[in-house]
């Protein structure tokens, strides 16, 4: 892993910064299509990143990798970034304090958006990584650091526990955020816990909407929190429908760790004689609980709009995001789960503002 600690450091634009992330995307989307004006440099950095993660943790696979790298570029447009930057006109940069951002490991580079809302709002970043995901986010900091010397001295990934912040960003589960709320209680601070995500299903899909829907369920084997934990659907649909396109996507089950989580998932509910339909690839019961094991997920029907909305609404600070094809601002086009904007804050909760607003 590569550790930087914070050198002496030169005033820097946010629209420089802001620059030098769109450049990033461009550089992470050559690299996935091969093209050949991908510095070298950057390529021989990506790949070792890219390698190193594969072979630290068994979840990380070569396209989940890619995957990610793809959400990234997408999110790092030039014209969704000149979109997001236009938001804090009048908004004086930061007083360079010291943000410590505890991430998770759960799916690649889960925690660039907390990187790179740091960086924008004029702070500096202190990254604590997770050991399942160490090597990506290092990477994409040396290529920053080329395109935008001085960024470095903004930049710096600790593999101790966090020390000398002040303010801090932790995501993690239900139990570590308590330890999170009381470690960190005293400081300025975003603590996130478990978040599933839900689809709604309301009747009219086309097929193209259910196959989309098997990325926001299967993309990351599930192990997002803006994977689909949840499936709602009206009392007289036929669930053979989704049943019949989730069955297409075997090639989930080439992946043994995934494989394992099914097959045991399965022998649990045989063993204790509780009902659920198997697709063969994803186990589906019914429960009332939004959260799900690796390979399962659970099914709700309601009678009317109102019961769905309601559902939701109980819900809500459980819920990462809603998909559906439903004309909602709330809801996310089927397939898009795991392309969030750079407006689409974790939790609901505005990093940015947070950061703006740090007092030592």
């Amino acid at each position: 892993m590569i550790i930087f600690a914070f050198m002496n450091q030169e005033e820097l634009d946010r629209h420089d910064i802001g620059s030098a992330f769109v450049r990033l995307g461009r550089i992470l989307e050559g690299y996935l299509c091969d093209k050949p004006d991908v510095n070298d440099t950057y390529k021989k950095v990506l790949d070792e990143a890219v390698s190193q993660s594969i072979a630290t943790n068994g979840w990380f696979t070569l396209e989940s990798i890619r995957q990610s790298l793809g959400a990234i570029s997408y999110m790092l447009r030039e014209e969704a970034m000149r979109q997001w930057l236009e938001g804090f006109e009048g908004r004086k940069m930061a007083s360079r304090l010291r943000v410590g951002v505890v991430s998770a490991g759960n799916i690649p580079a889960v925690g660039f958006h907390d990187f790179l809302c740091v960086l924008i709002s004029g702070n500096r970043y202190v990254g604590k990584l997770s050991r399942d995901d160490q090597f990506l986010m290092p990477a994409f900091a040396v290529i920053l650091n080329e395109l935008l010397p001085g960024l470095e001295g903004y930049i710096q990934f600790s593999n101790e526990r966090l020390k000398e912040f002040d303010a801090v960003i932790a995501t993690g589960s239900g139990n570590t955020s308590r330890y999170f709320e009381y470690y960190f209680g005293q400081y300025p601070s975003i603590i996130r816990k478990n978040r599933s995500s839900a689809i709604v299903i309301t009747g009219g899909e086309e097929r193209s909407d259910l196959e989309a829907f098997c990325s926001d369920i299967f993309d990351y084997y599930g192990l997002g929190c803006r994977n689909a934990s949840m499936v709602l659907y009206p009392e007289n649909y036929d669930l053979k429908n989704l049943m019949d396109v989730l069955s297409e996507r075997r090639e989930v089950m080439n992946m043994s760790k995934y494989a394992n989580n099914v097959e045991y998932r399965r022998a649990i509910m045989i063993m204790g004689q509780e009902p659920f339909y198997d697709t063969g690839n994803l186990l589906l019961r019914a429960s009332e609980q939004l959260d799900s094991p690796v390979g399962v997920v659970h099914i709700k029907a309601y009678k009317t709009e109102e019961e769905l909305f309601d559902w939701l609404e109980r819900n809500r600070e459980a819920i990462q995001c809603v998909v559906g094809i439903a004309e909602d601002a709330r809801f996310i086009k089927p397939g898009r789960g795991q392309y969030p904007e750079l407006w689409d804050y974790a939790d609901g909760v505005d990093v940015m503002d947070f950061l703006f607003c740090i007092k030592k």
